[in-house]
């Protein structure tokens, strides 16, 4: 596992956490959408660090399995 792997999963679980922390129902409206949409955009960042990251490995699996032949 990479570098941006391990980011991009550190950040979906970041946002993981935030929305299992908006379900407090004690929570003002103003702290529920901080975490909700704190949520979403640690998800959103840690899918296309992941995404970029496995491109990157894909792209570097073709060019080393080109030199081979």
């Amino acid at each position: 596992m990479n570098k941006k792997t391990t980011i991009g999963l550190s950040f979906i679980a970041i946002g993981f956490i935030f929305l299992l922390l908006s379900f407090i129902p004690s929570l003002p409206v103003a702290a529920w959408a901080i975490l909700l949409g704190g949520s979403i955009l640690c998800n959103i960042i840690g899918t296309i660090v992941l995404a970029i990251s496995l491109y990157t490995i894909q792209k570097n699996n073709k060019k080393n399995d080109n030199s081979l032949y």
